[in-house]
């Protein structure tokens, strides 16, 4: 699947970039930045290219931030260890040796890590996104959803799988809290939000064609995906504001602590509901797939 990111790269040497037209000969091409492939590929975790797969999971996590990912790990990533779904952690590179001892006894332990080519930094994220379509292309290229998520984000799965089965007839979307801060047009937060895999070579082709602009969501959920003709859709189950863990899909701003609180309360309500006057009961299929 090598070819697919050089072609990438040789179509996109004519374009000219919104970044550059609007700021006359400033900025530097993404295609200059990016560095291609992997130092830790992590190829086995989308298994026949994702044929047969409802979604993909990647977690855009910096390097030093290993209680972040174990947080994750044992709790909402547990409901993610099932043969429909697959899940890993993208991390930019680091020059950190010690940072780099720690990745590679973590990866031993868990084998979930995917490394990047390109260090790991603040304003690099639009780098970790691009590797994040390219890995896709590249191993999972089968899947139907990919759910792009940072990791300080709790995820509630069973209803992002509901999430992804009412959008099972929908082509070219995104779907996540629409915004439009202060870079003038809309776009998903992007803490988390939802694509469709249709849209993965397009943003990638249209990404190296532009000038760099590292805020990520902003460029491949907005600009971008206007430029691809993709659908940008607000859905409510993305929250922002502190919710319960059973009210939203996704709830940004979780630190490893409140993941793990989050996970207690998620199952403290679920006996709740199970055992309520309404008697919901273990048939129900919120229940079975929260429990899966």
């Amino acid at each position: 699947m090598w070819w697919i990111l050089a072609v990438l790269l040789a179509v996109s040497g004519g374009a000219a970039g919104w970044w550059g037209a609007g700021r006359g000969a400033g900025g530097v091409w993404t295609r200059q930045l990016y560095r291609e492939g992997f130092s830790r590929a992590g190829a086995a975790l989308c298994p026949r290219e994702g044929t047969g797969l409802r979604l993909l999971v990647l977690v855009a996590s910096p390097p030093p931030h290993i209680p972040h990912r174990a947080a994750i790990r044992y709790t909402w990533g547990h409901f993610l260890r099932r043969r429909d779904v697959a899940f890993g952690f993208v991390l930019g590179a680091t020059n950190d040796t010690k940072v780099t001892a720690l990745l590679h006894r973590e990866n031993g332990d868990w084998g979930d890590l995917i490394v990047t080519n390109n260090i790991d930094h603040p304003d690099t994220q639009s780098l970790k996104t691009l590797s994040m379509l390219e890995w896709t292309l590249q191993y999972c290229p089968r899947v139907p959803r990919i759910l792009k998520c940072d990791d300080d984000v709790f995820v509630n799965v069973p209803m992002l799988l509901q999430l992804v089965a009412d959008t099972v007839d929908t082509y070219n979307g995104i779907w996540g809290h629409v915004e439009t801060s202060d870079v003038g047009w809309p776009h998903a937060h992007g803490s988390a939000y939802l694509l469709s895999s249709e849209l993965v070579y397009p943003l990638a082709r249209e990404a190296l064609r532009q000038r760099y602009l590292p805020r990520e969501a902003a460029l491949f959920t907005g600009w971008l995906a206007r430029n691809v003709s993709a659908e940008l859709t607000h859905d409510a189950r993305f929250a922002r504001a502190p919710l319960s863990p059973l009210l939203a899909a996704t709830v940004s701003g979780v630190t490893p602590v409140q993941q793990l609180s989050n996970w207690r309360q998620m199952f403290s309500e679920m006996h709740d509901l199970i055992y309520s006057p309404e008697h919901i009961g273990m048939d129900n299929p919120f229940i079975q797939e929260t429990l899966l």
